[in-house]
């Protein structure tokens, strides 16, 4: 009976080598050019800039795919980048469960979330100032909290101060469905740099988490629509800048879980 069992997670083994992916990986990701896919699996991570306003061209398929669509959709955005990750799970971690989430509600140490300064040629935090709060009229700092149980819903206030915009608060929400876990980090408040940068609830970051064969699939959406479009583009480029903020997340999303202090240095966007 034991040579049986280990001749048939032999035979899955090297079914997966021969195709490169589990069936589970490819259940989420048919329709997906297989450029991308190439990419995501040599390196395990691929991003675009959606510079030629083509839409969405990564997202996989998933139950939690119509919330990020929708969120995408309501904040009418004039910038926007995409990313696929792979995460390795840990000993302890191999899906989405409480230990897990309650990582991801200790907002606090968003603080230590760091890019890749290319004005500084150095890796800095893009954080800091970091914790959740009560209101947008009453900023007073509350303790991170942590949860028995997964609920399928939980939205919260955080306030944060970037390194290049400043202080602003966020709402950060979080919808656990199937299995799979939706980060979707919107700005509360409007963002500034000398002027409006950003409006309110037109910035969002969004994590969509899927438990796969080879880890944690991970996919990354950021969308910005720009005020003062003009100003901005002079100062910076937004698809470099705001998908460094998305980099960012997934990085420290991947050193919380593996305790490891892994530099977020962006490589070359995928060229259509």
């Amino acid at each position: 009976m034991k040579n049986k069992h280990w001749a048939v997670l032999l035979f899955l083994t090297l079914m997966t080598s021969a195709s490169g992916w589990s069936e589970s990986l490819n259940n989420y990701l048919t329709g997906i050019n297989p450029g991308i896919l190439a990419a995501l699996k040599k390196d395990g991570e691929v991003f675009r800039e959606d510079r030629n306003h083509k839409g969405l061209m990564m997202l996989p398929d998933n139950p939690l795919s119509a919330e990020v669509q929708k969120a995408y959709k309501a904040g009418e955005p004039s910038v926007v980048s995409e990313a696929l990750y792979l995460i390795p799970y840990t000993e302890s971690i191999h899906g989405i469960n409480t230990d897990l989430y309650n990582m991801i509600l200790q907002v606090r140490d968003i603080s230590r979330v760091q890019y890749h300064s290319s004005r500084r040629d150095a890796v800095v935090p893009l954080f800091d100032d970091v914790y959740r709060i009560d209101s947008l009229n009453y900023k007073r700092p509350l303790p991170d909290e942590t949860v028995t149980e997964i609920p399928e819903k939980k939205e919260f206030l955080i306030h944060m101060k970037e390194v290049n915009f400043g202080p602003a608060s966020y709402t950060l929400e979080l919808t656990h469905r199937n299995g799979s876990l939706l980060l979707n980090l919107t700005n509360a408040s409007v963002i500034r740099k000398v002027i409006r940068v950003v409006e309110r609830r037109k910035l969002s970051l969004q994590l969509l988490i899927t438990p796969v064969d080879e880890g944690f699939l991970v996919y990354g959406l950021c969308g910005v629509h720009l005020s003062n479009e003009n100003f901005v583009t002079n100062m910076l480029d937004p698809y470099s800048a705001f998908y460094k903020r998305l980099y960012a997340l997934e990085i420290w999303m991947y050193n919380t879980l593996h305790g490891t202090a892994r530099a977020p240095r962006i490589g070359t966007a995928f060229k259509e």
